[in-house]
């Protein structure tokens, strides 16, 4: 235990943006930040990684930042934790780095996001039943960013397009995946999405049938 030091309560109330330095992969969460999340009443913007053991410590630390707008997390995801990350009212800009997947099951959340920008990537293979479960609770979504260290996606299917589809906010996509599930994808694109501005397609084949260039 670090105590805090005497001047932190002359300037914590005035922190507009924290990210831990750490270099601990397993996930490290501040002390000051445990003892002190109510003091940070300004604080917008929040870069951290945390461990599985730390996911009740951090959301009762996040339901403590009424000011919260950007939240950068690396994390093991958890069902609990994502659900009480998506009920943060304030919350705009999510990035959400997945170091592993310990949810076994989808089920759908249940949440009506606030959340515009939405990034996601995956240290391992991408896994789309994870990603539509996220998705059916942004409705009001205006980029997304789907990206992974790895090729290999999972369940990159017509469900993906669906709530796509569904989300009319949007203006930026960037996604990976097979060529087969791309070009249904981009047939129904400009019929679907009307407002859409930058699209940013990472497709991994071999090769394009012809059926691809006639989009």
């Amino acid at each position: 235990y670090t105590p805090t030091p005497r001047w932190f309560n002359r300037i914590v109330n005035r922190i507009t943006c924290l990210q831990s330095t750490s270099q601990n992969k397993c996930g490290y969460i501040p002390e000051y930040l445990r003892q002190n999340a109510q003091k940070f009443i300004r604080l917008q913007s929040l870069t951290i990684t945390i461990n599985s053991q730390q996911t009740n410590i951090i959301y009762r630390i996040l339901r403590k930042l009424p000011s919260l707008k950007y939240l950068s997390i690396t994390c093991n995801i958890q069902a609990t934790l994502l659900n009480n990350i998506l009920n943060i009212s304030t919350l705009r800009i999510f990035q959400l780095h997945i170091k592993e997947f310990l949810w076994n099951i989808i089920n759908p959340l249940h949440v009506n996001s606030n959340i515009e920008i939405f990034y996601i990537h995956f240290l391992n293979v991408i896994d789309y039943r994870l990603v539509n479960c996220l998705l059916a609770s942004m409705s009001k979504l205006k980029q997304l960013d789907i990206s992974s260290n790895h090729d290999l996606c999972i369940s990159l299917n017509r469900k993906f397009n669906d709530i796509i589809f569904n989300l009319l906010q949007l203006r930026t996509i960037k996604f990976q995946g097979s060529e087969h599930i791309l070009c249904i994808f981009l047939k129904h694109l400009q019929t679907k999405i009307h407002n859409l501005q930058r699209l940013h397609l990472d497709i991994k084949c071999r090769f394009f049938n012809e059926d691809f260039f006639e989009i």
